[in-house]
């Protein structure tokens, strides 16, 4: 992703919808389809605006003969994806949707490490995060205010103001 955002989700039989991942700037996905020989396992669309890099599937596998660097990244991006998934199952099972949302805030902010306030523009449809984090739109909107007037955050529009991390820390690691 260029620029914009990409929600990659799966389609049961029944017609609902599970959202795996929302892909926001400079972040890859398809790298499954580059290393085998099968379709990519998800539908993907554009939330927002958007600008891709496209990446020819030959050409990458011809150049992975040859190059030991392209290799490895492939591979770390494939275990980051695999991270990813194994993180949101734990997160559903045993996880409060308030925790969710906090944690979520924390890596949108600059991962982990968000010592400091700092804001951050929510570059998608609320719903499609509130997809993500396998809640109803509704709920993700609650517990948002319920973090405001904690004073953990500050939200304003799709602008999101980090104020206290280590309160959001707090919240994010508390389980059912």
């Amino acid at each position: 992703v260029h620029r914009g955002a990409i929600r990659l989700h799966k389609v049961s039989r029944e017609g609902s919808k599970q959202v795996l991942k929302i892909f926001k700037d400079r972040e890859s996905f398809g790298e499954s389809t580059v290393v085998s020989l099968s379709c990519y396992p998800a539908d993907a669309y554009a939330d927002c605006p958007t600008i891709l890099a496209r990446v020819d599937k030959m050409g990458v596998q011809r150049l992975g003969r040859t190059s030991e660097a392209l290799r490895q990244c492939l591979s770390s991006s494939l275990v980051r994806h695999l991270d990813h998934l194994v993180t949101q199952l734990e997160a559903r099972a045993f996880f409060s949707p308030e925790s969710r949302v906090a944690k979520w805030i924390l890596e949108a902010g600059g991962g982990a490490l968000v010592q400091e306030s700092g804001s951050f523009e929510i570059n998608c449809p609320k719903r499609s995060v509130a997809d993500e984090l396998d809640m109803a739109s509704e709920t993700f909107s609650r517990k948002l205010r319920s973090l405001r007037e904690k004073g953990f955050i500050r939200v304003s529009r799709s602008r999101i103001e980090i104020l206290d991390p280590e309160g959001l820390r707090t919240v994010a690691v508390k389980e059912h």
